[in-house]
């Protein structure tokens, strides 16, 4: 995380001395919207930690799931907590699950105990 403390203004957790995860978890997804405006206006979507911050810190913006989950994932690393970032598929209906591209990116997160 480049600038935690923006983060947690961003969010809306500025005033609290220590944010648990959950709450960070809970002001991250009712704070920053999901929107993928840049890829339908064929605006190139960077991941790079620098490039997230700019966009959904600094300037307010939302993303997609990718850009979601790595400014969340690092922000609960910063508590100290053990992230995994993983692919997974979306299901559609009964569709057999091996037939969707890995499209979607979840965190699996774990204190230093192996906890989920």
């Amino acid at each position: 995380m480049l600038d935690f403390d923006a983060y947690l203004e961003r969010i809306g957790l500025a005033q609290t001395d220590s944010p648990t995860w959950q709450a960070i978890h809970r002001a991250h997804a009712t704070s920053i919207p999901f929107e993928n405006l840049d890829s339908h206006q064929g605006i190139p979507v960077t991941l790079q930690p620098r490039d997230l911050e700019r966009k959904m810190v600094a300037k307010r913006r939302g993303g997609y799931c990718f850009e979601h989950n790595l400014p969340l994932a690092s922000a609960l690393e910063h508590l100290g907590l053990r992230v995994e970032p993983m692919l997974v598929r979306v299901r559609v209906d009964d569709a057999p699950p091996e037939t969707r591209p890995t499209t979607h990116l979840v965190l699996r997160v774990t204190d230093g105990d192996g906890k989920r």
